[in-house]
């Protein structure tokens, strides 16, 4: 199996989040759809270490209400996104950080099937526990 592509990190504008977030996690309909969005299966890393998978799903799941740096629902939707790789019901809000932007689905994406996000969003999460006393990974 050859390596995972790396994620690009797009900047973009989203009136709910702060002026520039980096949006991860969100995918093209399907594998051969003309889109400028990228497929997750060019991303599964079956190789990437099973307990820093979890810290990381874990990291894109815990919504809280109130924190200076809670990650928060910043948008809504009517249906529920589909997974791309196995059709699983996967969320209908999108959550940010302040510096990232993803959909509630992502952490399904990590957790089940091993799609590993950018590097800089991975130590983003290894500095969340070091400030938190939660262990290293």
């Amino acid at each position: 199996m050859s390596a995972p592509k790396q994620m690009i990190l797009p900047k973009t504008k989203i009136h709910q989040v702060a002026n520039h977030v980096h949006k991860i996690g969100f995918w093209r309909k399907t594998e051969d759809e003309d889109s400028d969005l990228p497929w997750p299966g060019d991303f599964i890393d079956e190789d990437w270490d099973s307990i820093m998978r979890r810290a990381v799903a874990h990291y894109l799941g815990r919504v809280t209400v109130s924190s200076q740096d809670a990650v928060t629902v910043v948008g809504h939707y009517r249906g529920f996104s589909l997974c791309r790789l196995c059709g699983k019901a996967n969320g209908s809000q999108d959550y940010s950080d302040g510096q990232y932007y993803w959909p509630q689905g992502f952490s399904h994406y990590v957790k089940d099937h091993a799609v590993r996000p950018p590097r800089k969003f991975v130590q983003r999460v290894i500095n969340w526990r070091r400030s938190r006393n939660l262990g290293e990974l």
